[in-house]
């Protein structure tokens, strides 16, 4: 039973669960429209995450909505983070 135990402790256990880029793009979806209305979610797309670079790829229909989330972008990353709770998106970036 000692040796079970000793086992036990030593494997180390992750608690981070595989997030697919549709579950990404939800959490992202529903930040922007917290942060910047129902025009901005409209305006605003995700299309595509890069797990490798941690970044979220949009396309958007004006500049100005891409200034936008530039200025809002450290609360917008940190609200989608909180949200997966863990630091999986490091940069959102215009495709």
């Amino acid at each position: 039973m000692e040796a079970l135990k000793k086992l036990i402790q030593h494997k180390k256990i992750s608690g981070k669960a595989d997030i697919d880029q549709q579950t990404i793009f939800f959490i992202f979806n529903k930040v922007i429209q917290s942060e910047l209305g129902n025009v901005g979610r409209q305006k605003i797309k995700p299309d595509y995450f890069s797990a490798k670079s941690k970044t979220i790829f949009v396309k958007s229909e004006s500049s100005n909505w891409l200034g936008e989330l530039w200025i809002n972008k450290g609360r917008i990353l940190e609200r989608i983070n909180k949200e997966l709770n863990q630091p999986l998106v490091r940069d959102i970036k215009n495709k």
